[in-house]
């Protein structure tokens, strides 16, 4: 991508630099965790959500209730599994949501002496079967599939940007790992939340690299140029095979494709609209009915 340079957080910060994060439960979910409660940096569970509520609280934001953030609406969402956090006092859910306030700012003025009014970050998405988008909810929900359809609509309509609803946090990194599709994402600083150079958990740590963008918008709406969103060399994605204008615009109007890929309608007559096999075509509408 012409004029993109990762902003590497190694050629800025230093050991001095970092905030240390003391907070027991904090740490879980700001880091990999423990078996009882998993954090953001093993991935989106029960540190995650939390970590969430108390990113909103902290920064005075929220989601609209029928637009709560994807981690509360999944069914696999562990909600027995929450004595560690039933057993936090009032008192100590606001030192918690304190301390988020204070990574925010540390984060903030650390951007700021180093002028940097920006970060240029990548997400890889990976996908884990090779199946169109909108045929799968749930573990096999194949992001990097629809959001190559999103960027082939919108540049067969001429527009230029796509909307789609992202979580209240997003990791981003430096390029380090591959996926068919990626994002080369131009970030305002006042958007960073932490990164991994400026935070310390101690015996817990952070994904090397990790940068973590905080999504502000009530509906979870973020508007993406088309231009950040490549399709690397070597991929295995499937075209679509649009018809009509008619028929893009439909895909990009439904910006909520990531929460909500299965609809009424939508696999049987989708499923046609990609440039494969026979064979391969074959087996979907058997598959679908």
């Amino acid at each position: 991508m012409n004029n993109f340079h990762v902003t590497f957080q190694s050629k800025y910060f230093k050991k001095e630099d970092q905030y240390k994060v003391k907070n027991q439960f904090l740490k879980k979910c700001l880091g990999y965790g423990d078996n009882d409660l998993r954090g953001f940096s093993w991935g989106k569970g029960v540190g995650y959500a939390f970590l969430t509520f108390f990113t909103e609280q902290a920064l005075s934001f929220r989601r609209l209730p029928n637009h709560i953030d994807r981690i509360w609406s999944e069914p696999s969402f562990p909600r027995t599994n929450l004595k560690e956090f039933n057993d936090l006092t009032s008192d100590e859910i606001n030192e918690i949501i304190e301390k988020v306030r204070t990574i925010y700012s540390h984060t903030q003025l650390k951007l700021q002496e180093k002028e940097l009014d920006e970060v240029q970050v990548i997400r890889r998405i990976r996908f884990k079967e090779d199946y169109p988008s909108g045929f799968y909810s749930g573990p096999l929900r194949n992001h990097a599939q629809l959001l190559f359809d999103l960027k082939l609509a919108a540049e067969y309509v001429g527009q230029d940007s796509i909307q789609i609803e992202m979580d209240i946090l997003n990791s981003f990194g430096e390029g380090a790992y591959f996926g068919p599709i990626s994002i080369y994402a131009k970030i305002k600083s006042e958007d960073v939340f932490y990164c991994h150079e400026l935070l310390d958990l101690g015996e817990d740590n952070l994904e090397s690299g990790e940068w973590v963008i905080i999504n502000r918008d009530p509906k979870g709406i973020v508007t993406i140029p088309v231009a950040w969103i490549q399709a690397e060399q070597k991929h295995d994605l499937a075209t679509p095979l649009f018809e009509s204008r008619d028929e893009a615009h439909e895909l990009l109007n439904n910006s909520h494709l990531f929460r909500f890929p299965r609809q009424r309608g939508w696999t049987n007559r989708w499923v046609k609209k990609y440039d494969y096999s026979p064979e391969k075509r074959s087996f979907f509408e058997k598959l679908f009915g």
